[in-house]
């Protein structure tokens, strides 16, 4: 479901078994819809036990009793030696916890501690740790996995303002504001947003993903009077990075409206202001074949490729590999890309 493949970042849950332990945990199989929107059900209800009192050890004996009958699949998935699943449960929990960003320690997680070996256990039992919950430790891996878009959903609007003073996470308001804008909440992601350009403070370069998804959300309400505000607030009040941003943008805008010339002089003033980003390079190739000027765009290709290699950077592999693309046919290239961005476009040339 898109629930699940957007959010449910979960790779080999059950992990590595202890050292001693090999055997004891059975891979628990997070496979197929059913059993991810039972996860993705289990954390939105632990959202809203956590909202009601942040208490760890409520929390705990909350979703031991009542884990299993929240997420039934999940639960027949438990290695039976492992204990009762309810035990299983609690082991989640503590991971759970600690991914749970609360409002009442400004958005941010309260890990707990990890006990030694030879120390009572997390789950209360009073047995220690390495005879009683050690094997069930990493079962549930929530290190790359948002669990604040389910704080918030059982927040009220009201509250997105107090977001921009706390110490959340702003990756995470943005990716919330992503999953909502998918799930065709345009309007309560653009309420999550909007307060963190508000004021006339001066505008932080990490603001730059919530500006471009803000701009998104402010396109697909057709608020273009908004839209065009929060431009012209990230170019005055904006930090060199988000600055950029907002001239790229700026630049796609004006190409949008066909005034070829001022998406070109807006592109010449994001690249005077920082020649390195790499999100100067498909923008500059774009603005290159829209003007029909093919045999620059694969010299330029070719520039950006030789720039690009000389880094040695992993992250830009998939960007080198469009850029070649273009080297060798720019206008299939585009066409490949404008396919992958609006799958309807298929249909529509067929």
């Amino acid at each position: 479901t898109a629930k699940a493949t957007r959010a449910i970042a979960l790779d080999d849950q059950a992990g590595e078994a202890p050292p001693g332990q090999s055997g004891v945990i059975r891979s628990v199989e997070t496979g197929g819809e059913d059993r991810q929107d039972e996860l993705f059900g289990l954390f939105e209800v632990s959202a809203k036990v956590l909202a009601r009192s942040g208490d760890a050890s409520s929390f705990l004996d909350w979703i031991a009793k009542h884990g299993p009958a929240l997420a039934p699949g999940f639960a027949r998935g438990i290695d039976p030696r492992t204990g009762p699943p309810g035990l299983a449960f609690r082991a989640m929990g503590v991971a759970i916890y600690n991914a749970m960003p609360l409002p009442e320690a400004g958005f941010q997680p309260r890990r707990l501690a990890v006990p030694g070996r030879n120390e009572p256990c997390l789950c209360g039992s009073g047995r220690k740790y390495k005879h009683c919950c050690l094997a069930l430790h990493g079962m549930l891996d929530l290190t790359r996995y948002n669990m604040l878009r389910h704080v918030l959903d059982s927040e009220p609007k009201k509250r997105f303002a107090e977001l921009p003073a706390s110490r959340v996470d702003p990756l995470a308001v943005c990716d919330t504001a992503r999953q909502w804008q998918e799930e065709g909440e345009d309007a309560r992601a653009t309420a999550l947003l909007e307060p963190w350009f508000a004021g006339t403070a001066r505008l932080a370069e990490k603001l730059e993903p919530l500006f471009d998804q803000l701009m998104d959300c402010y396109l697909a309400l057709g608020n273009e009077r908004k839209r065009t505000r929060l431009l012209a607030a990230a170019l005055a009040r904006g930090e060199r990075g988000l600055r950029v941003a907002a001239l790229q943008r700026r630049a796609t805008m004006l190409q949008d409206r066909r005034d070829f010339d001022g998406a070109w002089q807006s592109f010449c003033e994001a690249q005077r202001e920082h020649p390195g980003d790499p999100n100067l390079a498909p923008l500059e190739l774009t603005l290159l074949v829209s003007r029909g000027e093919i045999d620059r765009a694969r010299e330029r290709a070719r520039f950006w490729i030789a720039q690009f290699e000389r880094r040695r950077d992993p992250a830009l592999a998939d960007l080198i590999g469009f850029l070649r693309r273009i080297q060798a046919d720019p206008l299939a290239a585009m066409a490949e890309a404008e396919a992958k961005r609006f799958p309807g476009l298929q249909r529509l040339a067929a």
